[in-house]
């Protein structure tokens, strides 16, 4: 390598000769670390004077040779730096050729890793060659350390939240590099640093690097809805460590913002893609959106095909709660859940509505029932929630509306905490009363017993749930079908589901998402379960008892309800039985001696009509789960009972194979073309399923439709096809509430709003108390304090620039004891020195003077 030996590289080396003490042995350099002054006095008295190594003959004689090893030296000094101990081949060089420019970045950046800086582009060059279109031909890097901080910096002046910056040095290390004949080169060169190196530290910004395929990891956790911290964690054991990787979470939460930010369209335009491409792959998907008058989405519904189906078998009951805190935009969360065959949880449909009115709850189960086929469900159990409650009763009139039992003893427990601690007892009588009621008049005889024996009749709370009782106590809806539920347990156990993988910050595409993910999982068991009822039994070992309704159970109960139903017979052995007429009536009551006793013995009434093979209890278990108690049983174990009869296994819970395949009559009238169009198609469908198993069958179907087609054009052609008179109303009143249904009917008929451009929603304003502010929240909005001598809020008393002002605000109202312990001048006047007063009034109240001393 040839040594540059310019004039300017000679100034140059004369210039930080001055500055330094050479060691000509080495191509490096030592900084003595004198000062200025001291090296300018040295250089001033010894001008020039290079120190060379005695030798042997101790001849310091200075030649051209000795001058051109000093400079070549020099030279190398400059080129090395402070970095000794870094292998020279990983050291750049000048002269050293790259094919690109990004080539000559990354090796320098490499070094700069081992040697342990940052590097920063301070500056590009371009070409004015109109050609070449000005294309890059120089580039410049430093260390990340050059120049001075601004004196913001320094001082801190503004903070606008906790970030840092770099603590510069004015370090002069950098490495130019220029495109000369369609190569990169080295043409200015200095490593050397004015600050301590780390080498092999991941923390500089210039080091942070993500590869391709940890990216592409990153896009797919994401779109799973893995949070951060776990991304993190997989990297992390893919790198070898923590300690491996060269980014930490922040770098990783930020390329999942980027990836959020990729949505080619907005948030709810995205949502509306997501919903056609599932109505094009499954004609059984519907949706609907309710937008304002600016096409911003206020509320969203939507249902699937299989959910569809499935509430049309075991939609008779449903839980309905709303939850927060899932998605940016804070729409509460609403979802349809109600219970699989299999005694599980099934989520029927979701939406996400704009708030917790009794309107929006009216319009969400009119989607609903329209989306359902006009069925509605015949109970339904939901939070104390006065606006569900109204909207409940306007749309679904015959249903059974129930609250959540929990949600009121949890509240009693909270609210009446003290009064069970002066009352000893009366928690025990309390829960026995509410829970284990057999019949209306004794709950009612025993709550006022109770009211009366502890003398609680003036607690409030005891008073509201006295006229409410109606709407929570179990007694009152045991012959309603409740099926293994009494709270809205599941639909907090799906919010919570839900909350596992969404949170405040998530978009709606994102909880789609994981709505999907949660669907899929939720068929999934559902299928397997189906499958094991179907091709698995339980072991005879495990069987609780000898008899043969256990086994009749066994055979046609799904394996889950048949768990349920061993717990139940199980439950036989702790029962005695009294017979008060043969073959009629029985006493059913627990043993004395079984081990937890009863806080208040009770009878159980069974009664038997053999001919008809009838059996009843007071308990009416039957009625509200659909599954057998076990007076019952022990009634039939007692008569030796050899089969339960049919009628007692209800299709709900029996296997696939083993259902009797009752008829289900099919609403003839109904109010509008969705409703009409809803009950076709999902009949259809069955039709579909059925006829795609064998070509005959298919055949045979397809000659009926072509048939059946030709009827309705004929019908068309004789004007029979009109529309009704509430089916235009119902148009006109969807058309002023500006909602957007696409409901499969409305697409097929061409009504696609495909072209409508739709608004995020607005951030909901939710129920609830709000969140306390922070002390420097409630400064910024100017509420936490005003002087308390002019009553403005942008300052203290102390700086109040108004203290020769005398204001006369209007007295606030005491109380006669508070006028008491105040002091006599607690109306003190401010005045000042003179005797003439000025009345100012302009930009005042009208019901406040000023008074100014002159």
């Amino acid at each position: 390598m040839q040594v540059d030996r310019n004039n300017e590289g000679a100034r140059g080396a004369f210039e930080r000769e001055q500055n330094h003490t050479w060691n000509l042995d080495s191509p490096t350099y030592v900084d003595d670390g004198s000062s200025r002054e001291s090296r300018e006095a040295e250089t001033s008295t010894n001008a020039c004077c290079l120190q060379v190594p005695n030798s042997e003959n101790e001849n310091n004689d200075i030649n051209e040779e000795t001058i051109d090893e000093f400079l070549e030296n020099e030279r190398w000094a400059a080129e090395g730096g402070n970095d000794r101990s870094i292998d020279s081949e990983l050291k750049p060089k000048t002269g050293m050729q790259f094919s690109t420019r990004e080539e000559a970045q990354k090796f320098l950046n490499f070094y700069a890793f081992v040697a342990g800086f940052s590097i920063s582009v301070v500056s590009t060059a371009r070409t004015t060659s109109k050609k070449r279109n000005g294309e890059v031909v120089r580039v410049t890097l430093k260390c990340n350390k050059y120049g001075h901080n601004t004196k913001t910096e320094r001082e801190n002046l503004i903070v606008h939240r906790k970030s840092t910056v770099i603590a510069k040095t004015d370090c002069k290390a950098q490495m130019i590099v220029a495109l000369k004949d369609g190569r990169w080169r080295i043409t200015n060169l200095n490593l050397d640093h004015n600050h301590d190196l780390n080498p092999g530290s991941r923390f500089f910004r210039s080091h942070v690097y993500m590869s391709d395929e940890e990216k592409a990891l990153i896009r797919t956790m994401k779109r799973c809805n893995i949070p951060t911290r776990k991304i993190v964690a997989v990297l992390a054991y893919i790198r070898g460590g923590m300690d491996k990787l060269p980014y930490n979470k922040r770098k990783v939460g930020n390329y999942g913002t980027t990836i959020n930010r990729e949505l080619e369209n907005s948030d709810v335009m995205e949502v509306q893609q997501y919903f056609q491409k599932k109505q094009a792959e499954s004609p059984g998907f519907c949706y609907s959106m309710e937008v304002d008058a600016k096409n911003k989405v206020r509320s969203v519904f939507w249902t699937d095909a299989r959910s569809r189906t499935m509430y049309q078998e075991y939609g008779d009951c449903i839980s309905f709660d709303t939850t927060f805190l899932t998605n940016k935009y804070n729409l509460p969360f609403a979802p349809f859940v109600g219970i699989s065959p299999h005694g599980k949880t099934y989520l029927f449909a979701c939406a996400l509505i704009v708030n917790e009115t009794a309107n929006t709850f009216k319009w969400l189960f009119q989607q609903f029932l329209a989306a359902m086929g006009g069925k509605a469900p015949k109970s339904i159990i939901t939070d104390q929630d006065k606006a569900m409650e109204s909207a409940i009763k306007d749309v679904f009139p015959q249903a059974t509306h129930r609250t959540c039992l929990f949600h009121v003893m949890k509240k009693a427990e909270e609210q009446m905490c003290r009064v069970f601690q002066l009352n000893q007892g009366l928690y025990e009588d309390f829960h026995d009363i509410v829970n284990n009621s057999l019949t209306e008049k004794e709950f009612e005889t025993l709550w006022q017993t109770m009211i009366e024996t502890y003398n609680v009749g003036e607690v409030k709370f005891f008073q509201d749930m006295w006229k409410t009782r109606k709407k929570f106590v179990p007694v009152y809806f045991k012959t309603k079908f409740f099926p293994f539920i009494q709270t809205t347990a599941r639909s907090e156990g799906t919010n919570a589901l839900f909350k596992k993988g969404v949170g405040a910050q998530f978009s709606m595409t994102s909880f789609l998402r994981e709505y999907q993910r949660i669907l899929d999982n939720i068929h999934g068991n559902e299928d397997e379960l189906d499958h094991n009822a179907t091709h698995k039994k339980v072991s005879w070992k495990t069987f609780t008892t000898k008899y043969y309704i256990e086994r009749q159970a066994h055979n046609l109960y799904n394996i889950s309800i048949f768990r349920k139903f061993q717990i139940i017979l199980n439950d036989v052995t702790r029962l005695q039985i009294r017979e008060e007429e043969s073959m009629k009536l029985y006493m059913v009551y627990q043993a004395k001696n079984y081990y937890k006793q009863e806080h208040r013995a009770r009878l159980y009434v069974v009664q038997v009509d053999a001919d008809r093979d009838d059996y009843s209890c007071i308990c009416c278990k039957f009625e509200k789960d659909g599954i057998l108690c076990c007076h019952i049983l022990k009634v039939m174990l007692h008569l030796e009972v050899d089969k339960i009869p049919d009628k007692y296994i209800i299709d709900r819970w029996r296997k696939e194979g083993k259902k009797m395949n009752k008829p289900k009559a099919i609403p003839l009238k109904l109010d509008n073309d969705q409703l009409r169009y809803n009950v076709l198609g999902m009949k259809l469908m069955e039709l579909g399923s059925n006829a795609s198993k064998s070509q005959r069958k298919f055949e045979h179907l397809l000659s009926a439709m072509v048939r059946i087609q030709q009827d309705l054009i004929d019908m068309d052609m004789e004007g029979e096809d009109k529309v009704d008179e509430q089916g235009e109303q119902t148009e006109e009143c969807s058309k002023s509430n500006r909602t957007i249904g696409t409901l499969t009917a409305m697409v097929q008929s061409g009504n696609s709003n495909s072209t409508v451009e739709l608004l995020n929603p607005d951030k909901a304003h939710t129920k609830g108390r709000p969140r306390l502010m922070t002390i420097q929240e409630r400064i910024k909005t100017k509420t936490f304090y005003k002087c308390s001598h002019c009553h403005d809020p942008t300052h203290t008393k102390r700086k109040c620039t108004n203290l020769d002002k005398v204001y006369e605000f209007p007295k606030k109202k005491r109380s006669r004891k508070a006028n008491q312990t105040k002091t006599t001048d607690a109306g003190r006047n401010y005045s000042g020195s003179g005797n003439n007063k000025e009345t100012i009034t302009s930009n005042l109240p009208t019901d406040m003077n000023i008074q100014v001393h002159q």
